[in-house]
């Protein structure tokens, strides 16, 4: 009777582990009754390794409570363990992340003579692979395992091949599928698919598309996995048109396209800026019956709102509604930063008061591109709600949503909110940057607080925060075009102190430049197009009394003055450009600039060598030279002749002096030499630089 009874009970642990109905709980429950056995019977060990695999399976602590089960086993002598049971015991040890205690049954199993499969070695491969082990599973599967009459099947082969491609070896793991269908070895897709993951990883494109053409030549044919991986890769390094072949090649061989699929080639196309193509995509899509994910809308909403597209944008938010797809935060957030970039301040409310009322809380990324609409607006005071709101709600500020503030104030010449704001970034130990600085410096120069400005600029320098030349340059840029050119002129008197970035000073001095010639002659496109020729020759000039870079700025300082006057027509009346009318350098004023007077012609009043003031008590921002003008009928041919040397040769003492330090530079004439105004007979004019 007894007998029966235990027969019955190993019955039912058997049926219920095939019919996938015996649960951990369970399990714990019926080794406590089998344990209760009196002795142990050959069929016992199958009902037992049911149950250690059905509590290895639970919890995350069943891998240890199975290896606990089977001590208890192993004690009270209930059964005798065979090849099963250890092949659960090693794969519980390998759950556990205990693989070094798996060596321990896998020798007990060897020392019991018990015939192994490839069952338990194809944790034990994954669990060394996963720790980097490469080399003791290869030694494994290609040593041990076949002395031990157990041939590495495809599971074994792709835990080695995920092994070496996760080590970054993918070649090592090519070269080893190749072997292995060289030899006969059993395949699969899986395989394949392993590898040509690892070679795009390594940026490996064309190993990878190889092995891909490979496949069907070697009998395996790729699945809808396999295809979705080479597509999305291939969009990921810009080879969308690639991947239009393999989707082709994909609907022959009659493998359907997913959303998935779809979805990487709309984000192909949109990071390759082919916006339009991935809309044609998105619609082909919706064509063949495929439903959109919430993610391939997003990459098509910020594709069209990254273009200026907003209302094309809108109308696939809408879609997206009416398809019974919830928008997300970032489906907002993109739509949100679309409209305040195009300035549509209202559309961008609404889409915020849309994403309230369907119960999605802002994150940063929302409450930034609110931030950006009100500032690019104008609206000051309600960007400065939003980043109070943002700090209610416990979000990280940052320099960026500082400086969108700042900027916005400094738009509006409220310089003491900015400064505040500032302040507030200071004080919550925000580390200012160079755009930020940049904000506040061109505020303070646009109001007139120039002293303020140079104390920002002291400021930015003794916090390690060098000027950088596209955003100081841009400062530049915009107080030249407001005509504020003397404030221009100081900033880059400033920025040439720090000798640390001299690129930005650079930079700095040139923009100054032809914004400065701008004011004062219409300068024609012929003039700026040879001076940008002239900077890529001059940046070779070297010279033992300047620095290099000196020397990149003060020659095609000097060439343009001289070709400017030549080339720029004649418009204005003269004395607009009178020295005594206009700055306190002879120069125009900058709220009122000048044009050229019309029929004159414009020259440089050079004083001598011997003349010229000593450079270290020259005040900043004075010039030694001061503008005259002829009429042209008053020109004798000798001074004619005299301005075309000095325009085509340069003039013969330094253009600027003062707190910049400007080198002593001295041209002379290629032609030989003489007096401008009395040219020799062997002495030809010829330009300054050679044709390019």
């Amino acid at each position: 009777m007894k007998q029966s009874l235990i027969s019955s009970l190993e019955r039912t642990i058997c049926d219920r582990a095939r019919s996938r109905s015996l649960g951990p709980d369970d399990a714990l429950r019926l080794f406590d009754e089998l344990l209760r056995q009196p002795r142990p019977r050959p069929g016992s060990a199958v009902a037992f390794n049911h149950l250690l695999a059905a509590v290895a399976r639970g919890s995350c602590d069943g891998a240890v409570r199975s290896i606990s089960l089977f001590g208890r086993m192993a004690r009270a002598g209930a059964a005798v363990p065979d090849a099963g049971t250890y092949s659960n015991l090693i794969a519980s040890c390998c759950r556990a992340d205990r693989v070094d205690l798996a060596f321990s049954p896998l020798a007990t199993a060897l020392k019991a003579g018990l015939r192994l499969t490839t069952n338990p070695f194809a944790p034990l491969l994954r669990s060394l692979c996963r720790e980097r082990r490469v080399a003791e599973a290869v030694d494994i599967a290609c040593r041990m395992m076949p002395e031990l009459g157990c041939a590495p099947n495809a599971f074994s082969h792709s835990a080695i091949l995920n092994g070496l491609c996760d080590d970054g070896r993918s070649l090592e793991a090519l070269e080893l599928l190749r072997t292995m269908a060289r030899n006969g070895d059993e395949t699969s897709v899986v395989s394949y698919t392993i590898v040509i993951d690892g070679l795009f990883k390594e940026a490996k494109v064309e190993e990878a598309v190889k092995l891909f053409d490979e496949m069907r030549n070697q009998g395996v044919s790729p699945n809808a996995v396999t295809y979705l991986l080479i597509i999305d890769k291939l969009c990921k390094v810009g080879a969308v048109d690639k991947a239009m072949g393999v989707l082709r090649r994909m609907v022959d061989e009659g493998v359907t396209p997913n959303c998935a699929v779809y979805s990487s080639l709309i984000n192909g196309y949109v990071t390759s800026g082919q916006w339009k193509r991935a809309l044609m995509m998105f619609k082909e899509m919706n064509g063949k019956g495929i439903k959109p994910h919430v993610i391939t809308y997003n990459s098509l909403i910020g594709a069209l709102c990254k273009y200026r597209k907003s209302s094309e944008a809108r109308k696939v938010f809408d879609y997206m509604l009416k398809s019974g797809e919830k928008p997300d935060v970032f489906s907002y957030g993109m739509l949100l930063r679309g409209y305040a970039s195009d300035g549509s301040l209202a559309d961008a409310q609404n889409i915020f008061e849309m994403m309230l009322r369907d119960g999605i809380a802002p994150n940063e990324y929302v409450f930034g591109s609110l931030l950006f609409a009100y500032a690019v607006h104008g609206s000051a005071d309600e960007a400065m709600l939003v980043l109070s709101d943002m700090r209610k709600q416990g979000f990280s500020l940052n320099v960026v949503h500082y400086g969108t503030v700042m900027n916005a104030l400094c738009k509006a010449g409220r310089m003491e909110d900015a400064m505040s704001q500032y302040n507030q970034m200071i004080h919550e130990g925000v580390r200012p940057n160079c755009i930020a600085y940049a904000f506040l410096v061109q505020g303070f120069c646009t109001c007139g607080s120039w002293k303020k400005a140079k104390d920002l600029i002291f400021d930015m320098i003794r916090r390690g925060v060098h000027p950088e030349a596209e955003h100081f340059t841009l400062v530049i840029r915009n107080l030249c075009s407001e005509g504020r050119v003397e404030e221009a002129r100081n900033l880059f008197d400033l920025l040439s102190s720090d000798q640390s970035d001299a690129a930005a000073v650079d930079a700095a001095v040139v923009q100054y430049t032809v914004f400065r010639l701008q004011k004062l002659f219409p300068i024609s496109t012929i003039c700026l197009t040879w001076f940008q020729h002239s900077m890529k020759r001059l940046a070779r000039v070297t010279d033992a009394t300047m620095h290099a870079s000196r020397a990149r700025v003060m020659l095609p300082l000097l060439s343009m003055c001289a070709v400017a006057l030549l080339l720029s027509p004649a418009s204005a009346d003269p004395a607009s450009l009178d020295p005594a009318g206009g700055g306190g350098d002879g120069w125009p004023a900058a709220d009122s600039p000048a044009e050229a007077p019309t029929g004159v012609a414009a020259t440089l009043e050079l004083a001598d060598d011997e003349a010229a003031p000593d450079r270290t008590a020259v005040p900043p921002g004075r010039h030694t030279f001061r503008p005259r003008h002829h009429s042209s009928s008053a020109l004798s041919p000798e001074q004619r002749r005299g301005l075309e040397h000095e325009a085509r040769c340069g003039p013969r003492v330094p253009v600027r002096q003062g707190a910049f330090p400007w080198p002593g530079w001295k041209p002379r004439c290629r032609g030989g030499g003489g007096d401008a105004g009395a040219p020799k007979a062997a002495h030809r004019l010829q330009p300054l630089y050679d044709a390019p």
